[in-house]
Protein backbone atom coordinates (compact mmCIF):
# COMPACT_ATOMS: atom_id res chain seq x y z
CA UNK A 1 0.00 0.00 0.00
CA UNK A 2 1.67 3.24 -1.10
CA UNK A 3 2.17 5.89 1.60
CA UNK A 4 0.58 9.42 1.33
CA UNK A 5 2.95 12.04 2.37
CA UNK A 6 2.13 15.62 3.26
CA UNK A 7 3.94 18.02 0.92
CA UNK A 8 6.70 19.94 2.51
CA UNK A 9 5.89 23.32 3.98
CA UNK A 10 6.81 26.15 1.76
CA UNK A 11 8.42 29.02 3.57
CA UNK A 12 6.33 32.18 4.07
CA UNK A 13 3.13 30.35 3.26
CA UNK A 14 0.16 30.23 5.56
CA UNK A 15 -1.70 27.07 6.14
CA UNK A 16 -4.91 28.89 5.71
CA UNK A 17 -4.11 30.45 2.46
CA UNK A 18 -6.21 29.49 -0.44
CA UNK A 19 -3.56 29.62 -2.94
CA UNK A 20 -0.52 28.27 -1.28
CA UNK A 21 1.65 28.96 -4.27
CA UNK A 22 1.25 32.72 -3.78
CA UNK A 23 3.78 34.17 -1.39
CA UNK A 24 2.25 35.69 1.82
CA UNK A 25 3.86 38.98 1.23
CA UNK A 26 1.99 39.39 -2.03
CA UNK A 27 -1.50 38.93 -0.50
CA UNK A 28 -3.37 42.25 -0.02
CA UNK A 29 -5.64 43.21 2.87
CA UNK A 30 -8.61 43.23 0.59
CA UNK A 31 -7.89 39.62 -0.32
CA UNK A 32 -7.71 38.82 3.36
CA UNK A 33 -11.04 40.46 4.11
CA UNK A 34 -12.54 38.74 1.16
CA UNK A 35 -11.41 35.42 2.40
CA UNK A 36 -12.76 35.91 5.96
CA UNK A 37 -15.96 33.95 6.42
CA UNK A 38 -18.66 35.80 8.47
CA UNK A 39 -20.63 33.56 10.80
CA UNK A 40 -24.21 34.75 11.06
CA UNK A 41 -25.87 33.81 14.35
CA UNK A 42 -29.47 32.56 14.16
CA UNK A 43 -31.84 34.96 15.95
CA UNK A 44 -32.92 33.72 19.39
CA UNK A 45 -36.42 32.43 19.30
CA UNK A 46 -38.91 34.74 21.16
CA UNK A 47 -36.67 37.79 21.24
CA UNK A 48 -38.45 41.19 20.90
CA UNK A 49 -37.82 43.88 18.43
CA UNK A 50 -37.01 47.43 19.62
CA UNK A 51 -40.54 48.55 18.68
CA UNK A 52 -42.08 45.93 20.89
CA UNK A 53 -39.74 46.85 23.73
CA UNK A 54 -40.71 50.50 23.43
CA UNK A 55 -44.40 49.62 23.37
CA UNK A 56 -44.00 47.43 26.47
CA UNK A 57 -42.10 50.23 28.23
CA UNK A 58 -44.89 52.68 27.37
CA UNK A 59 -47.58 50.35 28.66
CA UNK A 60 -45.60 49.71 31.84
CA UNK A 61 -45.17 53.45 32.31
CA UNK A 62 -48.93 54.00 31.86
CA UNK A 63 -49.67 51.23 34.38
CA UNK A 64 -47.32 52.79 36.89
CA UNK A 65 -48.95 56.19 36.37
CA UNK A 66 -52.43 54.64 36.79
CA UNK A 67 -51.31 52.89 39.95
CA UNK A 68 -49.86 56.15 41.24
CA UNK A 69 -53.10 58.03 40.43
CA UNK A 70 -55.17 55.28 42.05
CA UNK A 71 -52.94 55.40 45.12
CA UNK A 72 -53.39 59.18 45.35
CA UNK A 73 -57.18 58.82 44.99
CA UNK A 74 -57.27 56.09 47.61
CA UNK A 75 -55.23 58.28 49.92
CA UNK A 76 -57.68 61.16 49.36
CA UNK A 77 -60.62 58.85 50.04
CA UNK A 78 -58.88 57.55 53.14
CA UNK A 79 -58.25 61.09 54.36
CA UNK A 80 -61.87 62.02 53.67
CA UNK A 81 -63.05 58.90 55.48
CA UNK A 82 -60.83 59.74 58.44
CA UNK A 83 -62.27 63.26 58.51
CA UNK A 84 -65.84 61.92 58.35
CA UNK A 85 -65.13 59.41 61.13
CA UNK A 86 -63.65 62.21 63.22
CA UNK A 87 -66.75 64.32 62.53
CA UNK A 88 -68.99 61.40 63.48
CA UNK A 89 -67.03 61.01 66.70
CA UNK A 90 -67.59 64.70 67.45
CA UNK A 91 -71.28 64.33 66.72
CA UNK A 92 -71.44 61.25 68.93
CA UNK A 93 -69.83 63.19 71.73
CA UNK A 94 -72.38 65.96 71.27
CA UNK A 95 -75.20 63.40 71.18
CA UNK A 96 -73.92 61.76 74.34
CA UNK A 97 -73.80 65.13 76.07
CA UNK A 98 -77.27 65.89 74.78
CA UNK A 99 -78.50 62.50 76.01
CA UNK A 100 -77.08 63.21 79.43
CA UNK A 101 -78.89 66.55 79.47
CA UNK A 102 -82.10 64.85 78.32
CA UNK A 103 -81.75 62.20 81.01
CA UNK A 104 -81.25 64.89 83.61
CA UNK A 105 -84.27 66.77 82.29
CA UNK A 106 -86.36 63.59 82.28
CA UNK A 107 -85.30 62.82 85.82
CA UNK A 108 -86.25 66.35 86.84
CA UNK A 109 -89.61 66.00 85.07
CA UNK A 110 -90.14 62.64 86.72
CA UNK A 111 -89.57 64.13 90.14
CA UNK A 112 -91.79 67.07 89.25
CA UNK A 113 -94.52 64.71 88.00
CA UNK A 114 -94.33 62.65 91.15
CA UNK A 115 -94.72 65.79 93.24
CA UNK A 116 -97.56 66.92 91.01
CA UNK A 117 -99.24 63.51 91.29
CA UNK A 118 -99.03 63.66 95.06
CA UNK A 119 -100.47 67.15 94.96
CA UNK A 120 -103.30 66.03 92.67
CA UNK A 121 -104.07 63.07 94.91
CA UNK A 122 -104.19 65.40 97.88
CA UNK A 123 -106.48 67.80 96.01
CA UNK A 124 -108.71 64.92 94.91
CA UNK A 125 -109.02 63.77 98.49
CA UNK A 126 -109.84 67.30 99.61
CA UNK A 127 -112.37 67.57 96.76
CA UNK A 128 -113.95 64.27 97.71
CA UNK A 129 -114.20 65.37 101.34
CA UNK A 130 -115.69 68.68 100.25
CA UNK A 131 -118.22 66.91 98.04
CA UNK A 132 -119.23 64.71 100.93
CA UNK A 133 -119.60 67.79 103.09
CA UNK A 134 -121.64 69.56 100.39
CA UNK A 135 -123.90 66.52 100.00
CA UNK A 136 -124.44 66.42 103.73
CA UNK A 137 -125.27 70.13 103.73
CA UNK A 138 -127.69 69.67 100.83
CA UNK A 139 -129.31 66.79 102.67
CA UNK A 140 -129.70 68.93 105.77
CA UNK A 141 -131.23 71.73 103.70
CA UNK A 142 -133.61 69.31 102.01
CA UNK A 143 -134.60 67.90 105.37
CA UNK A 144 -135.21 71.42 106.64
CA UNK A 145 -137.30 72.17 103.57
CA UNK A 146 -139.15 68.91 103.94
CA UNK A 147 -139.87 69.45 107.62
CA UNK A 148 -140.76 73.07 107.03
CA UNK A 149 -143.46 72.02 104.55
CA UNK A 150 -145.09 69.02 106.16
CA UNK A 151 -148.57 69.86 104.83
CA UNK A 152 -147.65 70.29 101.13
CA UNK A 153 -148.70 68.09 98.22
CA UNK A 154 -147.70 68.07 94.53
CA UNK A 155 -150.27 67.64 91.78
CA UNK A 156 -149.05 66.77 88.26
CA UNK A 157 -150.68 66.80 84.81
CA UNK A 158 -153.24 69.52 85.48
CA UNK A 159 -153.04 71.73 82.34
CA UNK A 160 -152.01 75.33 82.91
CA UNK A 161 -153.75 78.30 81.32
CA UNK A 162 -152.48 81.77 80.57
CA UNK A 163 -152.71 84.34 83.34
CA UNK A 164 -153.61 81.62 85.82
CA UNK A 165 -154.42 83.05 89.25
CA UNK A 166 -154.48 81.82 92.83
CA UNK A 167 -158.27 81.54 92.53
CA UNK A 168 -157.93 79.27 89.45
CA UNK A 169 -155.54 76.94 91.29
CA UNK A 170 -157.81 76.92 94.36
CA UNK A 171 -160.72 75.89 92.12
CA UNK A 172 -158.65 72.97 90.77
CA UNK A 173 -157.92 71.83 94.33
CA UNK A 174 -161.58 72.02 95.33
CA UNK A 175 -162.61 70.02 92.23
CA UNK A 176 -160.01 67.37 93.04
CA UNK A 177 -161.29 67.18 96.63
CA UNK A 178 -164.82 66.79 95.31
CA UNK A 179 -163.74 63.90 93.02
CA UNK A 180 -161.97 62.23 95.99
CA UNK A 181 -164.88 62.95 98.36
CA UNK A 182 -162.68 65.15 100.53
CA UNK A 183 -164.05 68.56 101.38
CA UNK A 184 -161.55 71.34 100.71
CA UNK A 185 -162.47 74.91 101.52
CA UNK A 186 -160.48 77.94 100.29
CA UNK A 187 -159.64 78.61 103.92
CA UNK A 188 -157.97 75.17 104.10
CA UNK A 189 -155.37 76.26 101.54
CA UNK A 190 -152.50 78.29 102.93
CA UNK A 191 -150.79 78.72 99.54
CA UNK A 192 -150.71 77.19 96.06
CA UNK A 193 -148.49 77.83 93.00
CA UNK A 194 -146.83 76.10 90.05
CA UNK A 195 -143.13 75.13 89.80
CA UNK A 196 -140.80 73.70 87.17
CA UNK A 197 -141.10 73.30 83.44
CA UNK A 198 -143.84 70.68 83.95
CA UNK A 199 -145.93 73.27 85.80
CA UNK A 200 -146.52 71.09 88.86
CA UNK A 201 -149.08 72.48 91.27
CA UNK A 202 -147.84 72.77 94.84
CA UNK A 203 -150.62 73.05 97.42
CA UNK A 204 -149.87 73.93 101.03
CA UNK A 205 -152.75 73.03 103.35
CA UNK A 206 -153.43 74.49 106.74
CA UNK A 207 -152.89 71.12 108.44
CA UNK A 208 -150.93 67.92 107.97
CA UNK A 209 -154.11 66.04 108.73
CA UNK A 210 -155.81 67.42 105.61
CA UNK A 211 -152.73 66.64 103.51
CA UNK A 212 -152.68 63.01 104.67
CA UNK A 213 -156.43 62.78 104.11
CA UNK A 214 -156.09 63.92 100.49
CA UNK A 215 -153.19 61.53 99.79
CA UNK A 216 -155.04 58.56 101.31
CA UNK A 217 -158.18 59.38 99.31
CA UNK A 218 -156.19 59.60 96.06
CA UNK A 219 -154.56 56.20 96.66
CA UNK A 220 -157.92 54.64 97.50
CA UNK A 221 -159.57 56.15 94.43
CA UNK A 222 -156.92 54.76 92.08
CA UNK A 223 -157.04 51.40 93.85
CA UNK A 224 -160.80 51.18 93.39
CA UNK A 225 -160.61 52.17 89.72
CA UNK A 226 -158.49 50.77 86.92
CA UNK A 227 -157.13 52.04 83.63
CA UNK A 228 -158.79 55.18 82.29
CA UNK A 229 -161.15 55.30 85.27
CA UNK A 230 -158.39 56.41 87.62
CA UNK A 231 -158.20 60.03 88.68
CA UNK A 232 -157.89 62.18 85.55
CA UNK A 233 -158.64 65.64 84.16
CA UNK A 234 -162.19 64.72 83.19
CA UNK A 235 -162.97 64.02 86.87
CA UNK A 236 -162.30 67.67 87.70
CA UNK A 237 -164.31 69.09 84.78
CA UNK A 238 -161.50 69.86 82.31
CA UNK A 239 -162.26 69.48 78.60
CA UNK A 240 -160.22 67.41 76.17
CA UNK A 241 -158.81 63.91 76.29
CA UNK A 242 -158.59 62.53 79.84
CA UNK A 243 -155.10 62.86 81.30
CA UNK A 244 -154.12 60.97 84.49
CA UNK A 245 -153.64 63.20 87.54
CA UNK A 246 -151.01 62.22 90.10
CA UNK A 247 -151.03 63.48 93.69
CA UNK A 248 -148.04 62.95 95.92
CA UNK A 249 -146.39 64.35 98.97
CA UNK A 250 -144.19 67.37 98.43
CA UNK A 251 -140.55 66.38 98.04
CA UNK A 252 -137.64 68.77 98.29
CA UNK A 253 -134.56 68.84 96.03
CA UNK A 254 -133.11 65.52 94.94
CA UNK A 255 -135.98 63.53 96.46
CA UNK A 256 -138.28 64.84 93.72
CA UNK A 257 -135.92 63.49 91.04
CA UNK A 258 -135.53 60.22 92.93
CA UNK A 259 -139.31 59.83 93.16
CA UNK A 260 -139.57 60.32 89.38
CA UNK A 261 -136.92 57.64 88.78
CA UNK A 262 -138.68 55.31 91.21
CA UNK A 263 -141.98 55.73 89.35
CA UNK A 264 -140.28 55.04 86.01
CA UNK A 265 -138.62 51.96 87.47
CA UNK A 266 -141.96 50.77 88.86
CA UNK A 267 -143.60 51.08 85.44
CA UNK A 268 -140.77 49.28 83.65
CA UNK A 269 -140.60 46.43 86.19
CA UNK A 270 -144.30 45.90 86.94
CA UNK A 271 -144.35 47.32 90.45
CA UNK A 272 -147.95 48.02 91.33
CA UNK A 273 -147.40 50.72 93.98
CA UNK A 274 -145.01 53.68 94.28
CA UNK A 275 -145.78 56.40 96.84
CA UNK A 276 -144.35 58.79 99.41
CA UNK A 277 -144.95 59.18 103.12
CA UNK A 278 -143.46 61.77 105.46
CA UNK A 279 -140.81 62.66 102.91
CA UNK A 280 -139.84 59.03 102.20
CA UNK A 281 -140.29 57.08 98.94
CA UNK A 282 -141.73 53.57 98.91
CA UNK A 283 -142.34 50.87 96.29
CA UNK A 284 -144.38 47.68 96.41
CA UNK A 285 -144.62 44.86 93.87
CA UNK A 286 -148.18 43.91 94.79
CA UNK A 287 -150.54 43.69 97.77
CA UNK A 288 -148.74 40.73 99.30
CA UNK A 289 -145.21 42.10 98.84
CA UNK A 290 -143.24 43.99 101.44
CA UNK A 291 -142.82 47.74 100.95
CA UNK A 292 -139.33 48.83 99.82
CA UNK A 293 -137.94 52.16 100.95
CA UNK A 294 -136.01 53.93 98.19
CA UNK A 295 -133.26 56.05 99.72
CA UNK A 296 -131.14 56.60 96.60
CA UNK A 297 -130.41 55.41 93.08
CA UNK A 298 -128.26 52.69 94.64
CA UNK A 299 -131.46 51.07 95.94
CA UNK A 300 -132.91 50.95 92.43
CA UNK A 301 -129.67 49.56 90.98
CA UNK A 302 -129.58 46.84 93.65
CA UNK A 303 -133.15 45.87 92.73
CA UNK A 304 -132.05 45.46 89.12
CA UNK A 305 -129.22 43.07 90.07
CA UNK A 306 -131.58 40.91 92.09
CA UNK A 307 -133.88 40.30 89.12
Amino acid sequence: MPLKRTPPTTPNMSKSDTDLSIPRTEISSEDLLHNITTRHKRPRQGSSSPTQVNQFSSELREMMEALHTSSINQQKMMNKLIEEVAEIKKQNIKIQKSNVQIENTLESLKNSNENMLKRIQLLEKERFDQQKYIVSLEKKIENMQQTSRPSNVEIRNVPAVQEESFTDLTAHLQNIGQALHVEIQPSDIRDTYRIGKNKIIVAEFQSVHLKNKVLAAARKYNKDHSGDQRLNTSNIGLAGDPTPIYISEYLAGSNRKLFYEAREYAKANNYKFCWTGNGNIYMKKDEQSKAIRVDSEITLNSLLTKQ
